[in-house]
C-alpha cells in the first residue's frame, strides 16, 4: 500500500530541492505527542488509507519502496497515546505498549496483511475507506477515529519530495504557489498524476482524490 503524506503549508516545497522534514531537522520545538512518542526526528506517512480532514490543502502520495532502513511503523497513531488513546494505562505503561507495537519498515507489512485479514475480512478497500475494524481491540486503543487503527509509517529526518517513488500529488488550487508549480511542472514531465481540486475537479475535496488513487492502486 501506499504511503500518504498530507500538507497543511507549502513551505519545504519552495526550497530547492524540495523536502519533507521532521521538526528536529527544521529546529522547531516539537508537539506534546511527539516527545511523548519520541518522534521528534520523524517524518510522518499513513498506510494506505487518506487519513486527514476535508480541508486538508494537499497531500504526497509515495509508493511502499520509499520506506528505508531506519523506518519504522505502528499499528496506530502513535500519538494518540499521550492523552487520547490507551487511557486506562498510566504514561508508563503506554510508552512502553508504542515500544511493543513498534515495528521496522518494510517488515512491518507482514502484520498490516495480519490486520487485513483478521480486522477486515482480507478486504484491503475497507481499510482504505475507513471502516470499523472487526473483533476485539487488544490494545485498548480503537475508536471511530481513523488514526485509531490506520498504520502510521515514520521516516527520519529528511524525506526527498522528488523521487522515483512519488507517485500521486493532489493540492487545492488556492495552494499553487510558485514552489507548487516546480513540483508540478517536474510531475508532468515524469508523468506523475497531479490533481488540482477546484470547481471544476471530479473530486470534492483532497482526501476524496487520494482515497480514489489508493482504491485504483491496491497492492
Amino acid at each position: 500500500m501506499s504511503l500518504v503524506h498530507t500538507l497543511r503549508d507549502f513551505e519545504l516545497l519552495r526550497q530547492e530541492p524540495p523536502e519533507l522534514r521532521s521538526p528536529l531537522s527544521l529546529g522547531r520545538k516539537p508537539t506534546k505527542a511527539r516527545q511523548f512518542a519520541g518522534t521528534e526526528d520523524s517524518v510522518f506517512f499513513y498506510v494506505g488509507p487518506p487519513m486527514l480532514e476535508f480541508e486538508r490543502h494537499g497531500a504526497l502520495v509515495f509508493r511502499a519502496d520509499l520506506e528505508e532502513e531506519g523506518g519504522v511503523a505502528t499499528p496506530w497513531d502513535s500519538g494518540g497515546l499521550c492523552a487520547r488513546r490507551a487511557q486506562h494505562l498510566d504514561e508508563a505503561h503506554r510508552k512502553a505498549l508504542l515500544q511493543s507495537r513498534t515495528m521496522p519498515a518494510p517488515d512491518y507489512r507482514r502484520a498490516l496483511s495480519v490486520t487485513l485479514l483478521v480486522r477486515f475480512g482480507g478486504e484491503p478497500a475497507r481499510y482504505l475507506r475507513g471502516e470499523l475494524p472487526q473483533g476485539e481491540d487488544p490494545d485498548g486503543v480503537y475508536d471511530e477515529d481513523l488514526a485509531s487503527f490506520t498504520y502510521e509509517a515514520r521516516l527520519p529526518g529528511r524525506v526527498a519530495v522528488q523521487t522515483p517513488e512519488l507517485a500521486f500529488v493532489v493540492v487545492r488550487r488556492e495552494y499553487l504557489d510558485e514552489g507548487v508549480h516546480k513540483l508540478r511542472a517536474w510531475c508532468l514531465k515524469r508523468q506523475v498524476p497531479f490533481e488540482v481540486i477546484d470547481e471544476s475537479s471530479q473530486y470534492p475535496n483532497v482526501r476524496d482524490a487520494v482515497l480514489d488513487f489508493g482504491l485504483r492502486n491496491i497492492a
